[in-house]
Order: structure tokens, then sequence, then C-alpha cells
């Protein structure tokens, strides 16, 4: 089996993303039984913490598959929906090679621990090996969960609060992908280059042109993401919105290694977050993600004609 090409990249280690906090269930069967898998995989009694004995174990197990299933196939749709509105200009098989790093076990795992829903497995004790193995596939059982829990009326609620926990991990593996793909294209044939008169030494053609390349790559990328803070202004006015703020930081690195971080607040409200390897398209792409959020139908940013129609009426009243 060929190594996966995100292998060579560890998981990005980004910012907390703002106001992202634990889903509230309302059928708290469902946030046991997403917790219970986890613990029938160990071995221990939900009820008791003593170790598994005969009767309802094997029907638990099954229903937990089949939670920890449906969270699977609702987790592929909920990246290919993210994929395909942030990067509509890739081919299938970009998005494909991007999509296979978001739907590993290992990722998924990292995402638990972000959100904190490996806390509530604190009292359980498991080898630090099966980690990722446990904490992925509670992950993956909470999303089944929650899907069942809001039923198909509440899909676009999970839709963005998937994008807002994954977009900017989706950012950056891309900017990992291109960054292999270059490397991949160009290291073979570019090398044979050195035919041509050139009085570097070998191999600085190469590298040359592979820098050339990626500029020129990063330049399109910019481009094509430089029309959003614009719509995102227009959008904001037309929609009697406060105009949007932008919260920038650098992750301490200088040269080739810094990343921004920009975060856009409308009202007060931390709206979208989003990472780049410059400060002009980490503003442009959280305009971006903004603009997504604040055009589902879950975004509460209260208008300024609201504001202003609530204060006269409290003014008459009063």
């Amino acid at each position: 089996m060929a190594t996966p090409w995100f292998s060579t990249f560890a998981i990005p280690q980004l910012p907390p993303t703002p106001n992202m906090s634990l889903y509230v269930f309302q059928d708290k069967s469902l946030e046991q039984q997403v917790y219970s898998s986890q613990m029938q995989w160990l071995g221990v009694d939900n009820a008791t913490g003593n170790p598994n004995g005969s009767g309802n174990v094997e029907t638990t197990r099954k229903e937990n598959e089949v939670l920890r299933w449906l969270g699977e196939c609702v987790l592929r749709g909920l990246t290919g929906v993210l994929l395909m509105t942030l990067f509509p200009e890739l081919e299938a098989g970009a998005l494909e090679h991007l999509s296979a790093a978001l739907q590993t076990k290992t990722f998924y795992a990292h995402l638990a621990r972000v959100i904190g829903l490996h806390n509530n497995l604190a009292a359980l004790t498991y080898a630090a090996s099966d980690s990722d193995r446990i904490l992925g596939s509670l992950f993956a059982s909470y999303i089944g969960a929650i899907h069942r829990d809001m039923g198909i009326a509440g899909s676009s609620n999970l839709h963005t609060w998937f994008a807002q926990l994954v977009g900017p991990y989706a950012h950056t593996y891309r900017m990992y992908y291109e960054q292999y793909s270059t490397a991949a294209h160009a290291a073979a044939p570019l090398l044979s280059v050195v035919q041509y008169p050139h009085s570097s030494p070998p191999g600085t053609i190469a590298m040359d042109m592979m820098g050339m390349k990626t500029s020129i790559d990063a330049k399109i990328r910019r481009q094509n993401v430089s029309v959003y803070t614009s719509r995102l202004m227009e959008y904001a006015a037309k929609n009697h919105l406060p105009q949007p703020s932008f919260v920038f930081q650098d992750n301490g690195y200088q040269g080739a290694l810094i990343q921004w971080t920009a975060t856009v607040g409308v009202g007060g409200k931390d709206v979208a977050t989003a990472i780049a390897t410059t400060k002009l398209e980490a503003k442009h792409l959280a305009s971006r993600d903004a603009l997504l959020s604040l055009r589902a139908p879950t975004a509460q940013i209260p208008s300024l004609r609201r504001s202003k129609k609530l204060e006269t009426r409290r003014m008459i009243m009063g």
C-alpha cells in the first residue's frame, strides 16, 4: 500500500477556534451512548465501571457500531461539502487527496482533543498506543449522535459548526498539498536541466524554477481569494451589519516558516478564523469563511437597523 501523501506532515497545531463548545444533546440517551461506545470497546460497563459481563452487552455493542458507522458517513459528507465550498477551483484528484488527509482516525482523535471530548473519558485507563484509535472512534460516534439528535432539519447547523472547526485545517492541508505536489512534480524532471549553459552548481536551476513556480502558484491563490474581503464589506453594508474588524496574530516564526492567523469580528462577535503564510491572504480567507458563516441560517448577528428600532421603542415606552 502506497504511503499517503500527508504522512510526511504533522497534524497542524492551530489556535483554538473561538466559541467552540460541546453540543448540548436534547436526547440524553444518545449522549450516553457516545461515551458508552468507547467504554464497551475498553471492556468496561458504563453503569458500574466494572468489566463487561453478559446480558445486553452484545446488543449495546451493535448499536454503538451503527452509531460510529453513521458518524463516519456523515463526516465524509461534511468534509466533501466543506472542500467544495472552500476550493471550488480544485480538480477532483486534489479534492480527493485533501479529503483523505481530513478523514483519518488520527485526525479525528486530534479533533476530539481540541473540543475536549477526551475529558469525558478521563476516568478510564487505556494504553497510549490505543489513544488515537479510541478517540478517533469517539469523535465519529459523537458526530453520528449529533446528526441523529438534530435530524435532517438541523443539518445546516452541523455544517456550519464543522466548517468552523475543520476549515482552518483544510486551508493548512491545502498549503501542504501544494508543497508536496510542487516537489513531486518538479524534483525529477527539473534536475535534468543541467544540459543548458549555466554557471551555478548542479541543481540550482531546478531549485530556482521550483521557487518560481511556488511563487506563481501563491500569487494566483491570493488573487483567487482577494475578492472576499470586499464582498464581506458589501454584505455587511447591504444587511445593515457593523463593519467587520480584523485581528491578526503570527506564530512567532520568521521567513518561510511564518504563518498568520486572522480573526474576523462583526458586532463584537468573532465570526471566522483563517491561517495563511501572509497577513493579507489570511485576511481574505477569514473573510471568505465569515461570509459562509453569516449566510448560514444560524447566524445571529444583530443588524444596526434592528438595534436602533429596539432602542427607539424602549425610549417611547419608557
